[in-house]
């Protein structure tokens, strides 16, 4: 839900949306600092329901083409993660080229 309503930052989701928008499902819902000091300890479970979850792979996958804005196009080759990102997407599309 975090990504589908286009949130930027957890926290304001948290405080902004789950807070005032989900009291009734969540009626025991922590603040968020409790929230936060909580989430390590539920990655071990998310991570078993995600792998129970998850469906047989069909060979059919699907990337975001999201494009990454940066501050200034003069400065793209020396942005870091920017190169990084594109040189994993180059091996990415070599691969499946094959």
């Amino acid at each position: 839900m975090f990504h589908q309503l286009r949130f930027s930052q957890f926290k304001v989701f948290y405080l902004y949306y789950v807070r005032l928008y989900l009291r009734k499902e969540f009626p025991n819902l922590p603040s968020y600092s409790r929230c936060v000091e909580l989430l390590p300890r539920s990655a071990l479970a998310l991570t078993a329901l995600f792998e129970s979850i998850k469906g047989k792979c069909t060979g059919l996958s699907v990337a975001d083409s999201t494009p990454i804005a940066v501050c200034d196009n003069l400065r793209i080759r020396r942005h870091i993660v920017a190169q990084t990102w594109s040189d994993s997407y180059r091996l990415f599309i070599q691969y499946l080229s094959g």
